[in-house]
């Protein structure tokens, strides 16, 4: 699944998680709907078509929970 990952500051970020839409975690991205969610992952080089950047693997995530929840 390509993902494009907002902050509340409004910065953005690429990621990719490799077989992730059978499971929980996939079912909570294909949601969208911009809950927040806490992501764990690595950054790595993402080097496609010429273009230079970076891309978080995410690797695992959760729901947040609201502050004071």
């Amino acid at each position: 699944m390509r993902i494009l990952l907002a902050g509340n500051d409004g910065s953005r970020l690429k990621a990719i998680a490799f077989r992730g839409a059978d499971g929980p975690l996939g079912q909570a991205l294909l949601r969208g709907g911009g809950a927040p969610l806490h992501l764990a992952g690595s950054l790595r080089s993402d080097n496609w078509q010429d273009r230079e950047g970076v891309q978080l693997s995410v690797d695992d995530g959760a729901p947040a929970q609201a502050a004071g929840a």
